[in-house]
């Protein structure tokens, strides 16, 4: 958003402002006060060094948090896949929609899981439900 405020410039100023960038000029004058890039005093300079200091801990810690988050999703995706390559679609929407071992041993009578071993299903479904039940 831009906000106009008048100010007094002298006439001198005026002619060699139209020919540069005004707005950018006067916002980065501005800016450069506020912020204090281009200040001499040290304790000033210290304070924004340890204040960069202290976001940067904060974004490389954040950072670190997500990198270890997608590690251990995409190691559980892959996981998921690997068990559950040799499924069939039906079979694996049954081992899904399992909530409970109860109903998983009673899913396992049914044919499209009668002929898998008990250890297998039992692995496969305890992968889908996001590790050891």
């Amino acid at each position: 958003m831009k906000v106009t405020k008048p100010i007094c410039i002298d006439d001198d100023l005026i002619k060699e402002l139209k020919n540069i960038n005004a707005s950018s000029l006067v916002n980065s004058l501005i800016r450069e006060y506020f912020e204090g890039i281009d200040t001499k005093n040290l304790s000033k300079l210290k304070q924004m060094y340890s204040e960069k200091q202290a976001k940067k801990r904060v974004l490389l810690k954040e950072m670190r948090d997500l990198s270890k988050k997608i590690k251990e999703i995409s190691e559980k995706e892959r996981k998921l896949l690997k068990v559950t390559r040799g499924l069939t679609e039906k079979e694996y929407e049954i081992l899904k929609n399992c909530q409970s071992r109860v109903s998983l041993s009673l899913a396992y009578r049914q044919p499209p899981l009668k002929n898998r071993s008990w250890v297998d299903v039992k692995q496969i479904w305890q992968e889908l439900k996001g590790g050891v039940s």
